[in-house]
């Protein structure tokens, strides 16, 4: 499971200008239509023929490649500020075997520090202003795992051991830096929890194996997508609200959420759920299910964006890479998998 990349757009504005129809003194100023359409990034891997992960991002389906096929690379999450692209993931390190957190600026990398030679991973990217804030975890001695962010490149550590298989997820509010992920109390399963400026909440059910992978933030609220291990072992797609759990699908058959938009007041959340044994990618709005079905089954989603009407979901299908747009998919690459979406409005 990759495993909520969610996923800042910057809204570009522009003034509607009135054009005169006619020569007369009095006739009547006509608002003239602006079309618009949207830039879609997409963000993932590419496996390439050696068998290697190549970090890669599309605009509007082209594929710009961040790396090579020499050593592992894995793109997770994308931002973007105008003309500037940022992809957040990890890449090998010189001896190819551990992974070192990074991210990328228009294609130019920065490796992120950790303060010990254990492997790190970056999972998500968000920007405020001209800071760019990166999430993901560091491996201490004795595999102690720790959720981490990265504020302009300065490592800030965060309290409880974590598991490094789930992703985690950060929002900008202001001044305040929120963190989802999940940790490990003592002798207890997972807990989803999420970090505010560093101090860690927990959510009121936290008996339950849970963990968060996608946080939005609005206003006082804090909405966390993620899943909970039911009783029977089957894991279900799980919404939180300012710490307040909402299944958004029975423990009959498998259902995970790995991403969550917000478009006024509705609440997407992007995932996976099983149908008749297959993997479906799969969204919620205000927790209604809809399952995204074409030509190729097992499927998963792994990122969500909404412009307006329309909802994106991206992930993998039998093909590889692709994402969904209000249902039709989109294939982007015979292999490998796509993380992370946003869409741009843009003006013509």
């Amino acid at each position: 499971m990759t495993l909520l990349k969610y996923k800042n757009a910057i809204f570009l504005i522009a003034l509607s200008l009135l054009v005169i129809t006619g020569c007369k003194k009095n006739a009547t100023p006509t608002p003239k239509p602006i079309p618009q359409t949207s830039d879609v990034y997409v963000v993932g891997n590419i496996v390439a023929s050696n068998g290697k992960s190549v970090a890669a991002y599309w605009k509007n389906g082209v594929v710009t490649k961040l790396t090579d096929s020499s050593t592992n690379a894995f793109a997770r999450s994308i931002a973007v500020s105008g003309t500037d692209v940022y992809v957040a993931g990890s890449v090998s390190d010189n001896t190819g075997n551990s992974s070192v957190a990074a991210y990328w600026k228009n294609g130019v990398i920065t490796h992120l520090p950790s303060d010990t030679s254990f492997p790190s991973s970056a999972d998500a990217i968000t920007l405020s202003g001209s800071d760019v804030y990166v999430v993901g975890f560091t491996i201490e001695a004795g595999s102690y795992v720790a959720t981490a962010y990265w504020k302009n490149g300065i490592l800030t550590k965060l309290s409880g051991g974590s598991p490094n298989f789930f992703k985690r997820a950060i929002a900008v509010n202001g001044n305040d830096v929120y963190v989802a992920g999940a940790i490990y109390p003592s002798k207890s399963p997972s807990v989803s929890v999420y970090w505010k400026n560093g101090i860690l909440i927990r959510p009121a059910d936290t008996l339950s194996f849970t963990f968060s992978s996608a946080i939005a933030v609005n206003g006082n609220d804090v909405h966390i997508a993620g899943t909970t291990l039911a009783k029977n072992n089957h894991y279900v797609a799980t919404y939180w609200k300012n710490g307040v759990s909402n299944m958004l699908a029975d423990s009959s058959a498998n259902s995970n959420a790995d991403a969550i938009a917000l478009s006024g007041n509705d609440i997407y959340i992007g995932g996976t759920s099983v149908y008749n044994g297959m993997n479906m990618a799969t969204y919620w709005k205000n927790g209604v299910k809809q399952q995204l079905t074409d030509i190729a089954s097992n499927s998963q989603g792994h990122a969500i964006a909404v412009n307006g009407t329309d909802v994106f979901v991206a992930g993998i299908n039998a093909f590889g890479a692709v994402y969904w747009k209000n249902g039709t998919a989109v294939q982007l690459a015979k292999s490998g998998t796509a993380n992370g979406i946003i869409v741009i409005p843009r003006l013509l």
